[in-house]
């Protein structure tokens, strides 16, 4: 748990520090409103500059709260037709893997 707080607090890169959500939220639940605050300063500029690590696994690894409203529909578009391919089974690795570490 300290580990993954400590990473995020003591990294300045946004890359880095996003790794926090690929941690159980339980681990950083006592420095969420950190973390919230840092997102919905920075999702916008992440999304719009396609950062190559904000790739669909770590938008959905977000909380929805932790996403700007005025993107959140965007983003709840991309998160459906996640969905719908993965039903279909034309879901890419990504969510494979995703699907096999929620267990």
């Amino acid at each position: 748990k300290v580990l993954s707080m400590e990473y995020f607090l003591d990294n300045d890169e946004d890359e880095l520090k996003s790794n926090i959500f690929l941690c159980n939220e339980n681990h950083w639940l006592s420095i969420r409103d950190k973390v919230k605050a840092w997102t919905l300063a920075n999702f916008d500029d992440w999304f719009e500059n396609e950062e190559p690590w904000l790739d669909e696994a770590m938008i959905n690894s977000i909380p929805v709260d932790f996403i700007p409203k005025d993107t959140l529909g965007e983003i709840t578009k991309m998160r459906e037709k996640m969905v719908k391919e993965a039903v279909a089974g034309k879901a890419g690795g990504k969510l494979q893997e995703r699907r096999y570490s929620i267990g």
